[in-house]
C-alpha cells in the first residue's frame, strides 16, 4: 500500500515539475516537491499508521504536531515583530536577530517541548559535565 503512495507522490512531483518548473521557477519547484512530500509522507503515511494501530487520526496528529506548533507560533510572531526593530540591512543586525530568535525558540522548546523526565536528564547531564570540567576531568 505504501509503495503505491510513494509512486503517486513521484508521479505528482514529476508532473508538477515537468509542467510548471520552467515557467514558474525555483519557488514553484520547491512548493511542488514540498506539497508532494507532505501529502505522501506527512499525511497519508500517518493515516496508514493510525489504521494499523487502531487509533484515531486526529488524536495521533495532535500528539505529534501540537507541541511543535505551540512552540513555533510565538517564535514566528516574535520574528515578525523583530523585523520592526532590526531592519536586517547589516550583518550585525542579522546575527543579533537570529540569536534572539534562537534564544526564544530554545527556551520554549526546553520548557514546552521536552517532557519533564527528559528535562531532568538533560539538566543532570549538563550539571555532571560542568562538574567534570571544573575538576579537570576532561578526558573520560
Amino acid at each position: 500500500m505504501y509503495t503505491g503512495i510513494v509512486w503517486l507522490e513521484v508521479v505528482f512531483v514529476f508532473s508538477a515539475l515537468a509542467t510548471g518548473a520552467s515557467r514558474y521557477g525555483l519557488r514553484y519547484a520547491g512548493a511542488a516537491v514540498a506539497a508532494g512530500m507532505i501529502a505522501g509522507r506527512g499525511v497519508t503515511l500517518l493515516w496508514l499508521a493510525t489504521r494499523r494501530a487502531h487509533v484515531g487520526f486526529s488524536w495521533f496528529m495532535a500528539s505529534i504536531y501540537a507541541r511543535p506548533v505551540l512552540i513555533a507560533a510565538p517564535v514566528f510572531a516574535f520574528g515578525f515583530w523583530l523585523r520592526t526593530v532590526f531592519v536586517g540591512d547589516t550583518w550585525p543586525h542579522i546575527i543579533a536577530g537570529a540569536l534572539l530568535i534562537a534564544a526564544v525558540y530554545y527556551t520554549l522548546a526546553f520548557t514546552v517541548g521536552l517532557p519533564p523526565e527528559h528535562r531532568a536528564n538533560l539538566r543532570a547531564k549538563v550539571w555532571n559535565r560542568r562538574v567534570e570540567l571544573a575538576d579537570g576531568n576532561v578526558l573520560r
